[in-house]
């Protein structure tokens, strides 16, 4: 009970110091909204692939236009490298879902397998065989392909809605073709 008291107060504590970031605007809060480049105002993108640690950790980007660096406040940093070679944002958002389709699988089975063990109540279901095993590993397969499932079709609704400012069904237009059409 002691550790789980200790848990708790690590995780409140985590949840102070998001909350105080996202106030006070500093690297341990959440930016949700856009940012645009500081330099030559331009929006950037909500996915990016991290240019550095400091990036992949705290978040920010480098401008691919003026090569500025950014914090994920929108505010001007020291770039993470002079110039980047940024890969399409259609790209970077089918490695992301593939990766969440992968991790999902992998933490579906794990609880799946580690609930069999632990048991609700008096559900507790340790393998004593070999055969066992086996029907164990067999149903913890299924169920957790059934909830991978589940959580893509939600996931790729939810992702294209919130992360990708995309409304699903409509077609996102270049301002190149803005511009032809305009």
């Amino acid at each position: 009970m002691l550790i789980l008291a200790a848990l708790f107060m690590v995780l409140a504590l985590g949840a102070v110091l998001v909350a105080y970031g996202t106030i006070t605007k500093n690297k341990w809060g959440i930016n949700l909204g856009p940012i645009c480049c500081p330099r030559c105002k331009t929006c950037l993108p909500n996915l990016r692939e991290p240019q550095s640690l400091r990036e992949a950790m705290w978040g920010g980007c480098t401008c691919p236009v003026c090569g500025a660096g950014v914090d994920k406040w929108g505010r001007e940093v020291a770039p993470a490298v002079t110039r980047a070679v940024f890969r399409p944002q259609s790209e970077i958002r089918k490695a992301l879902k593939k990766k969440i389709i992968i991790i999902t699988a992998i933490v579906n089975f794990c609880l799946t397998i580690l609930s069999y063990w632990l048991g609700f109540g008096s559900d507790r279901w340790v393998p004593s065989s070999w055969k066992e095993a086996m029907v164990q590993i067999g149903l913890a397969i299924l169920v957790s392909s059934f909830w991978t499932v589940v959580f893509v079709l939600i996931f790729g609704y939810a992702a294209d809605y919130f992360l990708f400012n995309e409304k699903p069904g409509t077609v996102r237009r270049h301002k190149s073709d803005e511009a032809k059409s305009g």
